[in-house]
Protein backbone atom coordinates (compact mmCIF):
# COMPACT_ATOMS: atom_id res chain seq x y z
CA UNK A 1 0.00 0.00 0.00
CA UNK A 2 1.56 3.30 -1.04
CA UNK A 3 1.05 6.44 0.98
CA UNK A 4 0.82 9.73 -0.83
CA UNK A 5 3.27 12.35 0.34
CA UNK A 6 1.43 15.59 1.09
CA UNK A 7 3.48 18.56 0.04
CA UNK A 8 2.56 22.10 0.90
CA UNK A 9 3.19 25.16 -1.20
CA UNK A 10 3.00 28.78 -0.13
CA UNK A 11 2.00 31.12 -2.96
CA UNK A 12 2.84 34.80 -2.42
CA UNK A 13 1.39 37.27 -4.93
CA UNK A 14 -0.55 40.52 -4.76
CA UNK A 15 -2.50 39.70 -7.95
CA UNK A 16 -5.64 37.97 -6.62
CA UNK A 17 -6.55 36.37 -9.95
CA UNK A 18 -3.09 34.80 -10.37
CA UNK A 19 -3.14 33.65 -6.75
CA UNK A 20 -6.48 31.86 -7.34
CA UNK A 21 -5.33 30.41 -10.67
CA UNK A 22 -2.12 28.99 -9.18
CA UNK A 23 -3.98 27.70 -6.13
CA UNK A 24 -6.64 25.94 -8.22
CA UNK A 25 -4.10 24.29 -10.55
CA UNK A 26 -1.68 23.21 -7.82
CA UNK A 27 -4.50 21.81 -5.64
CA UNK A 28 -5.67 19.82 -8.66
CA UNK A 29 -2.23 18.17 -8.64
CA UNK A 30 -2.54 17.21 -4.98
CA UNK A 31 -0.61 19.99 -3.26
CA UNK A 32 -1.74 21.64 -0.03
CA UNK A 33 -1.82 25.41 -0.60
CA UNK A 34 -1.27 28.40 1.66
CA UNK A 35 -1.54 31.95 0.30
CA UNK A 36 -0.23 35.41 1.09
CA UNK A 37 -0.79 38.77 -0.61
CA UNK A 38 2.66 40.30 -0.12
CA UNK A 39 6.12 39.53 1.20
CA UNK A 40 5.31 40.51 4.77
CA UNK A 41 2.34 38.13 4.87
CA UNK A 42 4.50 35.56 3.08
CA UNK A 43 7.15 35.64 5.82
CA UNK A 44 4.48 35.18 8.50
CA UNK A 45 2.86 32.31 6.58
CA UNK A 46 6.23 30.63 5.98
CA UNK A 47 7.01 30.78 9.70
CA UNK A 48 3.55 29.49 10.63
CA UNK A 49 3.15 26.72 8.03
CA UNK A 50 6.78 25.90 7.09
CA UNK A 51 5.82 24.91 3.52
CA UNK A 52 7.78 22.51 1.35
CA UNK A 53 8.02 25.13 -1.43
CA UNK A 54 7.36 28.84 -1.88
CA UNK A 55 6.26 30.38 -5.17
CA UNK A 56 6.54 34.17 -4.96
CA UNK A 57 6.01 37.19 -7.14
CA UNK A 58 8.82 39.75 -7.17
CA UNK A 59 6.87 43.02 -7.49
CA UNK A 60 4.61 43.40 -4.44
CA UNK A 61 3.75 46.21 -2.04
CA UNK A 62 5.26 46.54 1.45
CA UNK A 63 7.87 43.75 1.26
CA UNK A 64 8.77 42.67 -2.29
CA UNK A 65 9.75 39.17 -3.32
CA UNK A 66 13.50 39.81 -3.26
CA UNK A 67 13.38 41.22 0.28
CA UNK A 68 11.19 38.31 1.42
CA UNK A 69 13.62 35.84 -0.20
CA UNK A 70 16.57 37.49 1.54
CA UNK A 71 14.83 37.28 4.92
CA UNK A 72 13.83 33.65 4.32
CA UNK A 73 17.39 32.64 3.47
CA UNK A 74 18.71 34.48 6.55
CA UNK A 75 16.33 32.58 8.86
CA UNK A 76 17.84 29.33 10.15
CA UNK A 77 14.41 27.64 10.27
CA UNK A 78 13.31 28.71 6.77
CA UNK A 79 16.51 28.90 4.72
CA UNK A 80 16.19 25.41 3.20
CA UNK A 81 12.71 25.97 1.74
CA UNK A 82 13.09 26.14 -2.05
CA UNK A 83 11.73 29.27 -3.72
CA UNK A 84 10.47 29.82 -7.25
CA UNK A 85 10.31 33.52 -8.14
CA UNK A 86 7.67 34.79 -10.58
CA UNK A 87 8.06 38.12 -12.31
CA UNK A 88 7.21 40.23 -15.30
CA UNK A 89 10.81 41.47 -15.21
CA UNK A 90 12.86 39.80 -17.89
CA UNK A 91 16.17 41.64 -17.65
CA UNK A 92 19.16 39.38 -17.06
CA UNK A 93 20.23 41.46 -14.05
CA UNK A 94 16.92 40.72 -12.32
CA UNK A 95 17.19 37.01 -13.08
CA UNK A 96 20.70 36.77 -11.68
CA UNK A 97 19.78 38.86 -8.65
CA UNK A 98 17.00 36.37 -7.81
CA UNK A 99 19.25 33.36 -8.31
CA UNK A 100 22.09 34.95 -6.32
CA UNK A 101 19.62 35.75 -3.53
CA UNK A 102 18.82 32.05 -3.24
CA UNK A 103 15.89 31.34 -5.56
CA UNK A 104 15.97 27.86 -7.06
CA UNK A 105 14.14 28.99 -10.20
CA UNK A 106 13.07 32.25 -11.77
CA UNK A 107 9.94 32.12 -13.97
CA UNK A 108 8.76 35.04 -16.10
CA UNK A 109 5.15 36.09 -16.49
CA UNK A 110 2.82 35.36 -18.09
CA UNK A 111 3.19 32.04 -16.32
CA UNK A 112 3.12 28.88 -18.42
CA UNK A 113 0.97 26.83 -16.00
CA UNK A 114 1.77 23.37 -17.39
CA UNK A 115 5.46 24.28 -17.36
CA UNK A 116 5.25 25.57 -13.78
CA UNK A 117 3.42 22.42 -12.62
CA UNK A 118 6.14 20.30 -14.26
CA UNK A 119 8.86 22.44 -12.66
CA UNK A 120 7.27 22.06 -9.21
CA UNK A 121 7.05 18.28 -9.61
CA UNK A 122 10.64 18.06 -10.83
CA UNK A 123 11.88 20.20 -7.95
CA UNK A 124 10.20 17.89 -5.43
CA UNK A 125 11.57 14.81 -7.20
CA UNK A 126 15.11 16.23 -7.20
CA UNK A 127 14.93 17.11 -3.50
CA UNK A 128 13.58 13.66 -2.65
CA UNK A 129 16.35 11.98 -4.67
CA UNK A 130 19.02 14.08 -2.88
CA UNK A 131 17.48 13.26 0.49
CA UNK A 132 17.44 9.53 -0.33
CA UNK A 133 21.06 9.66 -1.52
CA UNK A 134 22.16 11.37 1.71
CA UNK A 135 20.25 8.84 3.80
CA UNK A 136 21.83 5.97 1.83
CA UNK A 137 25.31 7.40 2.38
CA UNK A 138 24.65 7.70 6.11
CA UNK A 139 23.53 4.07 6.30
CA UNK A 140 26.62 2.75 4.45
CA UNK A 141 29.10 4.75 6.56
Amino acid sequence: MSSKIHRSILIVDDEAHLLRLLEMNLRRHGYDIHKAGDGEEGLKAATEHHPDLIISDVNMPHVDGFEMLSKLKADENLKDIPVIMLTARSRNEDLWYGVDAGAEYYVTKPVDLPGLITLVGRLFEEREAKKSAVESEEVTE
